[in-house]
């Protein structure tokens, strides 16, 4: 009997480094994804946080772009703004506010997995509801070996 893919919720910073960073984690678990080795939860905010990191760094046209590759990786689930507002309420004492919306968003699609490299998300009480790894720590947890990366600890 075939296990079943890893759940994941893959924060904004590990979609920046993973498009940025050909020898990251988290170009690994981008890859991963994209071999269906994984699926991942999406959700509006996350898209638009990824593009405007990307309009910012890179410009509009970037941007366009990195909206279009988190919306066509295969096995995903996204859920809507509307999903999260009913929600949010459940979630809001284990984040801060700028991280709710994610973490509502991870609980609601089953994620398994909150991939981030953000130490404060890390640190909050998010880790009661929702188990955090790094991308290191989740490529050391698929067998792979990892990259000593910046900031992917």
């Amino acid at each position: 009997m075939k296990r079943a893919a890893h759940r994941l919720y893959l924060d904004t910073n590990v979609y920046v480094f993973g498009r940025t960073l050909e020898r990251s984690n988290s170009r690994i678990i981008l890859d991963l994804t994209k071999a269906c080795a994984v699926t991942i939860v999406i959700s509006d905010i996350l898209i638009s946080e990824v593009r405007e990191v990307f309009t910012r760094l890179y410009g509009r046209e970037a941007g366009k772009h990195a909206r279009f590759y988190v919306e066509s990786l295969p096995s995903r689930q996204k859920i809507s703004t509307s999903e999260i507002a009913d929600e949010r309420r459940k979630y809001a004492a284990f984040a801060r506010k700028e991280d709710l919306d994610h973490l509502t968003a991870a609980k609601i699609g089953g994620a398994e997995y909150f991939i981030s490299t953000n130490t404060d998300f890390m640190g909050s009480s998010a880790k009661e509801v929702v188990k955090i790894l790094t991308p290191k720590r989740f490529v050391e947890l698929m067998g792979i070996e990892p990259y000593d990366t910046p900031h992917e600890e």
